[in-house]
C-alpha cells in the first residue's frame, strides 16, 4: 500500500490527530499499541533525565557556589525522586492508564525544577536557567514522545509559569522578551514535532492494520487452496512417489557431478600456482647465476685467507642455500618426486617461522621451541607442505579472536617414553614434531575422520579437505606417525614422529680448483646482460674465444653467416621473440653436427619440446656452478 493511498484512507482530525467517523474504534486501539511500543523508550529516557538531571550539578557547583544547597535540593530532593517513583511505577499495571498523565508530569517537574532554581539564584546568573527549561521541553516533547494534545496543555503551563516568575523576581524587560521568546519558539517547534511523530505514528498503525486484514485474506485464501493441493495431492501420490524416486537419482547424479567438477576446478588451482611458481623461479635463477658466476670468478681473483676472499665464501654460501630453496619451488612447480635425503628438522623449521610469520594474522603468537638437531631421511618441500598444512589449520581455527600457535621440535625415545607405544611406532630414536594451537577445538564425533580425503570442517570454499590427507599420507611415508588430540574449546595437538637416521648435512664452501681450458669458438646467448658477460667472463679465462649475444634473433643471423666458426652453442631457454629450444632447432637445420647446451630456470615448454631429443646434447638447471659447467663443454668438444 503507498503513501498516498494511507493518506486517502486514514479519517483523522487534523488538529486532535484522533481517529474520526468511521475509524472512531481504533482510538482506543491506537492507544494501547503507542502505549507498548513506546514503554522500554520512555524508561530509557527516565534513566537519561536522572544521569543528565543530577550530572548538571557540577555545573551549579561552579557558578552558583553559594547557592549550591539550594539548587542540589531541588535536583536530589524533589525532581530526581519524583523520577524515581515514576520509574518503578512504570512496572505497575495501574501506569497503562495514567502514562500520558505521568508523561506530561515529568515535562512540567523538570521545567518547574530549573524556574524554581532561577527563582531562588540571585541575576544576572539565574536568567541562564531558561536554557534548563528550552531543553527540558525538547527533551519531553521528542524522547518522551507526548501526545499532541498535551504538549499544548504542557507548553502553555510552563510558558505560563516561566513568565510569571520571571516577572515576580523583576527580570528586566528586554531579557524577559529574549529569553520568553526563545521559550515560546521552543515550545511551538516542540509541539510541530509532537505532532509529525503522532501522526507518523498513526499511519503506520493504520498501514499495519489494514497489512494484518490483508495477510489474514491471504492465508484464507492459502488455506482453501492447501486443501484442494492435498486433495489433488493424494489422488497424484504413486506418480509423485515415482517422480520422487527419479528426482533423487538426478540429485545423487548432480552431487557427484559437482563433488568431481570441485576436485578439477582444483586441481586447476593447484596446476596454475605451480605455473606461478616455475615462472618466479625461472626469473630468480637468472639473477643467482649473475651473483654465483661472478662470484666464482672473484674468488679465483683474491687472495687466499683474506677478509675480503672469506666475505666472498659467505656470498657464494648464501647464493647456494637460494639455489636450494629454488629447487623446491621448482619441485612443488613441476609436481615431481625429489629424492629424500638427510634433513634437519630444526634448520626447515627455522626457515619455515621466518616465512609464515608474515602471512598469518598479527592477533595469533608463534612460540618455538627447536630442541632437535637429529636427522630425518625426507624431502624439504614436502615437510613445508606439512607445516603450512598444521599452520594453516591452526590459524583458521583461532581466527578471529586471536590465540597462540607453538611448535616443538625434540628427540624421543620409544625405549624410554612408553606413552609413544599407542601410537603404533617400532622401538628406536624418533624426532617428534608437535604443533598445539589454542583454537576452537575438534569434537570427539569427528576426530576419527580428520585424516579421511575431502573431510573438511570449513565453509565452501575455504578448504578442500585434502590437507590433512596428504600430511598423513607423506609421514606414512617416511615411516612415521601421527596423532590429533583435541577438545571442543581447548584446541587441538598434532604429534608427528620421524625415524632418525645416522649421518650428516655438508656445507661445504667454494674450493677454486684447476679447471680444464680450451681454445675452441662459443656462442653464449642469453637475454640476460648480466649472465651473458658473466658467461664470456668465465670461459675466456679459460682461453675459450666467447661471442655472446643477448637477442636470440641476433645469435641465429650471426650463425647463419659464419656457421663453421663456431664450435659450441649455449642458450638459454626462455628468451623474447624466439626462445631457446627454437633456437637450437634452427641452428641444427643449418648445421646438424654443431653441439648445443641448453640452460632454463625452469619452463613447462620445455618437457614438451622436441628439442630435447633431436637438437640438444645437454640440459643445464640454472643457476650453474662454474666447475660444472666448463667440465662438461670440454667433454663434449673432446668427444666430437
Amino acid at each position: 500500500m503507498k503513501l498516498e493511498d494511507v493518506n486517502q484512507q486514514i479519517q483523522i482530525n487534523r488538529f486532535t490527530l484522533n481517529f474520526t467517523k468511521n475509524q472512531k474504534q481504533h482510538e482506543d486501539d491506537f492507544r494501547n499499541d503507542y502505549f507498548e511500543n513506546n514503554l522500554k523508550h520512555f524508561r530509557l529516557c527516565i534513566i537519561y533525565s536522572i544521569i543528565f538531571y543530577g550530572g548538571m550539578t557540577l555545573l551549579d557547583f561552579l557558578v552558583f557556589r553559594e547557592h549550591f544547597m539550594f539548587i542540589s535540593s531541588i535536583r536530589f530532593l524533589i525532581v530526581i525522586p519524583i523520577f524515581i517513583i515514576g520509574y518503578f511505577f512504570t512496572y505497575n499495571p495501574n501506569y497503562k492508564y495514567l502514562w500520558r498523565f505521568t508523561n506530561n508530569l515529568f515535562i512540567v517537574v523538570t521545567s518547574g525544577g530549573f524556574i524554581a532554581m532561577m527563582a531562588y539564584c540571585p541575576p544576572p546568573m539565574n536568567y541562564s536557567f531558561y536554557a534548563g527549561i528550552i531543553v527540558s521541553l525538547m527533551f519531553g516533547y521528542t524522547f518522551i514522545r507526548s501526545y499532541f494534545k498535551d504538549t499544548i496543555v504542557v507548553g502553555a503551563i510552563v510558558f505560563g509559569l516561566y513568565f510569571f516568575v520571571s516577572v515576580k523576581i523583576g527580570t528586566p524587560f528586554e531579557i524577559l522578551c529574549n529569553n520568553g521568546a526563545y521559550v515560546f519558539v521552543t515550545n511551538i517547534l516542540g509541539m510541530i514535532i509532537c505532532y509529525s511523530i503522532e501522526l507518523a505514528a498513526r499511519r503506520e498503525f493504520y498501514l499495519r492494520r489494514e497489512l494484518k486484514i490483508e495477510k489474514d485474506i491471504v492465508i484464507r485464501v492459502n488455506s482453501d487452496l492447501e486443501n484442494q493441493v492435498d486433495k489433488r495431492t493424494k489422488e497424484l501420490s504413486e506418480k509423485t512417489e515415482a517422480l520422487e524416486k527419479e528426482k533423487l537419482e538426478h540429485d545423487k547424479s548432480e552431487q557427484e557431478k559437482r563433488e568431481l567438477e570441485n576436485r578439477l576446478l582444483q586441481a586447476h588451482k593447484m596446476e596454475s600456482i605451480g605455473t606461478l611458481a616455475g615462472g618466479i623461479a625461472h626469473d630468480f635463477n637468472n639473477i643467482l647465476s649473475s651473483i654465483l658466476g661472478f662470484t666464482e670468478l672473484a674468488i679465483g681473483e683474491v687472495q687466499k685467507g683474506t677478509v675480503l676472499e672469506n666475505d666472498l665464501q659467505e656470498i657464494y654460501a648464501g647464493g647456494k642455500r637460494a639455489k636450494e630453496l629454488v629447487a623446491r619451488i621448482l619441485t612443488f612447480a613441476r609436481q615431481s618426486d625429489e629424492q629424500p635425503k638427510p634433513i634437519k628438522i630444526h634448520s626447515i623449521a627455522d626457515e619455515f617461522i621466518t616465512f609464515i610469520r608474515s602471512t598469518i594474522p598479527s592477533t595469533i603468537e608463534i612460540q618455538t621451541n627447536l630442541e632437535s638437531d637429529s636427522l630425518i631421511l625426507g624431502n624439504q618441500t614436502q615437510l613445508h607442505q606439512i607445516m603450512m598444512n598444521l599452520f594453516t589449520n591452526a590459524a583458521h581455527s583461532i581466527e578471529p579472536d586471536g590465540g597462540t600457535i607453538e611448535l616443538n621440535v625434540k628427540d624421543v625415545s620409544i625405549e624410554e617414553s612408553t606413552g609413544l607405544k599407542s601410537v603404533g611406532l617400532t622401538p628406536g630414536k624418533y624426532v617428534e614434531m608437535t604443533v598445539t594451537d589454542t583454537g576452537s577445538g575438534i569434537s570427539s564425533d569427528i576426530i576419527g575422520q580428520v585424516f579421511d580425503p575431502y573431510f573438511t570442517t570449513k565453509k565452501i570454499g575455504e578448504g578442500t579437505g585434502m590437507g590433512l590427507s596428504m600430511v598423513h599420507g607423506i609421514v606414512e611415508s617416511y615411516n612415521g606417525k601421527i596423532n590429533v588430540q583435541s577438545q571442543p574449546g581447548t584446541g587441538s595437538t598434532v604429534r608427528l614422529y620421524f625415524p632418525v637416521i645416522e649421518g650428516q648435512v655438508d656445507q661445504k664452501p667454494y674450493v677454486s680448483e684447476k679447471l680444464p681450458t680450451g681454445t675452441e669458438h662459443i656462442l653464449f646467448v642469453d637475454d640476460e646482460e648480466s649472465i651473458a658477460k658473466m658467461g664470456s667472463q668465465m670461459l675466456t679465462r679459460l682461453g675459450y674465444t666467447v661471442t655472446s649475444r643477448t637477442s636470440s634473433l641476433e645469435a641465429l643471423g650471426l650463425f647463419r653467416k659464419t656457421p663453421d666458426s663456431f664450435d659450441l652453442v649455449i642458450t638459454d631457454m626462455t628468451m623474447p621473440d624466439m626462445t631457446g629450444d627454437t633456437l637450437a632447432l634452427e641452428i641444427k637445420n643449418i648445421r646438424p653436427d654443431i653441439p648445443i647446451i641448453l640452460c632454463t630456470g625452469y619452463n613447462k615448454k620445455l618437457y614438451e619440446s622436441s628439442a630435447l631429443d633431436n637438437a640438444v646434447e645437454v640440459l643445464i638447471h640454472k643457476p650453474v656452478v662454474q666447475s660444472k659447467l666448463v667440465k662438461m663443454i670440454r667433454s663434449i668438444l673432446d668427444e666430437r
